[in-house]
């Protein structure tokens, strides 16, 4: 009789040991990442704001303030034009200072967490056995930045009045490819878990049937007789 190979579960115990070294490899390899610790964006996250409020103000305030400033005679009118500009600057960087010191996420084993917002907080927690998948999402001012996006989508999100949307944007990554793994080999094995679950749910009713089915023959055995 040759050797038994392994049941069901024993193949799934062994697959989460070596996820679990994958995923400590890949703990040792983000850096600033850390199982069940808040993390936040990289800082170029920063420098890609500053890049879009200087795009604002060169196609959508300097069209109308140039000219206002060659063909205006008034004082006045220069006086409050130069103001504005000098606000809207003023508010746009505080906005991103504040903006990315309350950006926040964390990894556990069963869930991440996300928190962000100015003058609005918001704050979601999304099981990873609800990510359905994880899309990575970069710009050419973000390639040029060496940075990117992580749309992650969930079974709720993935349906068609939700297409082309995620419920979590993990933005400013650096090591984009190492964490959109990370997640994943947490999704995967969540899911291994609950399938293995419901095989070890499925044992008592087999057995209930069984039972049943006996006593079924018994009366139809006992009516014969009769």
């Amino acid at each position: 009789m040759g050797p038994v190979g392994p049941t069901p579960l024993g193949k799934d115990l062994r697959r989460g040991n070596d996820t679990s070294c994958g995923r400590g490899i890949l703990m040792k390899e983000l850096q600033g990442i850390k199982l069940g610790e808040t993390f936040r964006p990289d800082p170029e996250l920063k420098t890609l704001f500053y890049f879009y409020v200087l795009g604002y103000i060169l196609f959508t305030f300097l069209p109308w303030y140039v000219p206002t400033l060659l063909f205006t005679a008034e004082q006045g009118v220069i006086i409050v034009a130069s103001c504005g500009l000098i606000v809207f600057i003023f508010l746009a960087v505080i906005w991103i200072q504040l903006y990315y010191r309350r950006m926040s996420y964390k990894l556990t084993e069963i869930e991440m967490e996300w928190s962000r917002g100015v003058w609005f907080r918001r704050m979601g927690i999304v099981l990873y056995n609800r990510i359905t998948n994880i899309d990575i999402k970069q710009g050419p001012l973000q390639r040029r930045l060496g940075i990117a996006s992580l749309m992650i989508q969930t079974a709720g999100y993935s349906a068609p009045s939700h297409r082309g949307s995620a419920e979590i944007k993990i933005e400013g990554v650096k090591q984009y490819e190492g964490l959109r793994e990370l997640i994943m080999q947490f999704v995967r094995s969540q899911k291994s878990v609950g399938v293995v679950g419901a095989f070890q749910e499925e044992k008592p009713t087999d057995a209930s049937m069984l039972d049943e089915l006996k006593k079924i023959r018994e009366l139809l055995e006992q009516s014969q007789k009769k």
